[in-house]
């Protein structure tokens, strides 16, 4: 059976911000059936959006709500911006290249998991 591609190993130290990054990252692709229609959608924006209202969430008893609305409403300028250096990365021939590879591995892996 091939290995689940959703497994990586990891060699670096889980922080709030890597764990961030890591769940919009995760996100996007779960929401992505290529690497394709993942830099010709909105999937990085969408993911980064629900993200950040998840962790307002937790934080929301310690800000006010005044803070929180203005938050809130940058959000969507700064996720638009962090979706584009996203996928200005996965462009990067590398990155595009092991991107490709890993939905090739998720596509092998499910169809094996039938």
């Amino acid at each position: 059976m091939a290995d689940d591609p959703n497994s990586p190993d990891r060699i670096y130290v889980h922080n709030p911000d890597v764990n961030y990054e890591e769940s919009i990252l995760k996100c996007a692709f779960e929401r992505s059936n290529s690497v394709t229609e993942l830099l010709d959608s909105n999937a990085l924006l969408d993911c980064c959006v629900k993200e950040s209202q998840n962790e307002i969430e937790l934080y929301k008893e310690n800000v006010s709500e005044a803070l929180m609305r203005d938050i809130m409403d940058e959000r969507p300028e700064l996720c638009a911006v962090q979706q584009n250096a996203y996928k200005d990365c996965l462009r990067l021939e590398e990155w595009h290249l092991k991107t490709t590879q890993y939905f090739g591995r998720r596509y092998l892996f499910l169809m094996k998991r039938q």
